[in-house]
This record gives C-alpha cells, sequence and structure tokens, in this order.
C-alpha cells in the first residue's frame, strides 16, 4: 500500500470529505491522518492500522465510513465477530471521546470506549456498563487520573465503589489476570514489542 498524503495540512483538508480514485481517507482520532491507495476491499481495522492506530481517547464505538456515494454508516469496533469491510473511495471518520464528560473504559471489558459520567457513578458501575467479566471490581483494575495541576495518578486500591470523574481512564485486565511481578510484566512487553515488529 502506498501513502498518498499524510501531513497536517492534509488531515484538515480530510473535513472536506474529499476522494480519491482507488483511496482510503481515515481522519480523526489516530495517529496518522491520511489517504492510501488500495487494490481492492480490506477490513477496517486493517485501514486504521495504515493510519498508525487509534489515538488513546478514540471512539471505537461510533465511527464513521462514508462510501464514495455518500451513504454514511456508524461501526461499532468493540463489537467482537464482525470484520467491517473498508473499499476504494470510503471516507473513515474516527471521533474523540470527550474527556470533559465522559469516563474511559480500556482492557478486558466487552464495549471499550466513552461513558458519560453521571452523578455518583463509580467504578463499579462504569465495569457493568462495559460488560466487565465479573460483577465485582476484578483484581488488578487501576485508574488513571489526571489532576488540576497536571499531575498523573495510577489508583489501584478500593477502587469498586470510587466515583468516577471525567478524564479518567479505566484499565481492567483481561480474563485469565493473575497478579505479576514487575520481570514478568517486562518480560510479557519485551514478548509484544517483538511480535509488533516481526508482524508490521
Amino acid at each position: 500500500m502506498k501513502f498518498v498524503l499524510g501531513t497536517a495540512a492534509a488531515t484538515m483538508a480530510l473535513t472536506t470529505t474529499v476522494f480519491a480514485a482507488g483511496a482510503v481517507t481515515v481522519s480523526g482520532a489516530v495517529k496518522k491522518p491520511g489517504t492510501f491507495t488500495v487494490e481492492k476491499s480490506q477490513t477496517l481495522r486493517e485501514a486504521i492500522r495504515e493510519m498508525g492506530g487509534f489515538t488513546a481517547d478514540a471512539d471505537l464505538r461510533a465511527i464513521r465510513v462514508t462510501t464514495e456515494q455518500g451513504e454514511t454508516r456508524t461501526v461499532d469496533l468493540t463489537q467482537l465477530g464482525k470484520r467491517h469491510q473498508v473499499n476504494q473511495g470510503d471516507s473513515v471518520f474516527v471521533p474523540a471521546i470527550d474527556r470533559s464528560t465522559h469516563v474511559i473504559v480500556r482492557g478486558g471489558v466487552a464495549r471499550e470506549g466513552g461513558y458519560v459520567v453521571k452523578p455518583g457513578m463509580t467504578v463499579g458501575d462504569v465495569l457493568s456498563e462495559a460488560g466487565s467479566m465479573k460483577s465485582g471490581a476484578p483484581e488488578g483494575v487501576r485508574v488513571v487520573r489526571t489532576e488540576s495541576d497536571g499531575t498523573v495518578k495510577v489508583l489501584k486500591e478500593n477502587l469498586l465503589a470510587m466515583h468516577v470523574r471525567p478524564g479518567d481512564t479505566v484499565v481492567a485486565p483481561y480474563m485469565g489476570y493473575q497478579r505479576n511481578s514487575d520481570r514478568d510484566l517486562l518480560t510479557i512487553a519485551l514478548v509484544g514489542l517483538i511480535l509488533i515488529v516481526l508482524f508490521d
């Protein structure tokens, strides 16, 4: 696949939804917005990978795909078992989650993404909305919170009843999580990095 454009100026031009023949345009909350040529249809996830992947605040549940004919559909990439295709001439827009009103949930839940913070909402509530694997707060849940002075805290203890704030990120462990030592985590990270390099 060959990149046609990927500059900041190109990103601004994407808002006008200009289609290039044989190309897919990806804009919004991706690391390298731009346009690339395609030989045939491919999956939406492959198109996102072409653009460097999602940014941390990408809303995976509200991706808009517009065809060359102007038909738009909304895609939820958190739904398992579906292979959403993009074709030549499609335009893909990945919206960003509004951190001023939402909490972001990532990791071992059924529906990753942003959730509107309601009065009194707890970590347990938001995990339940996201479809966590257990009824209680699973061991290993973390809340990443940026304070008003800009400092970032990672909260680990007594989380089930803790109230979430807009801008928080709740990270849930995947099924089968077990508490790992720092050495185990480093080994997992290194193996993951090697696999990314080998298969990218």
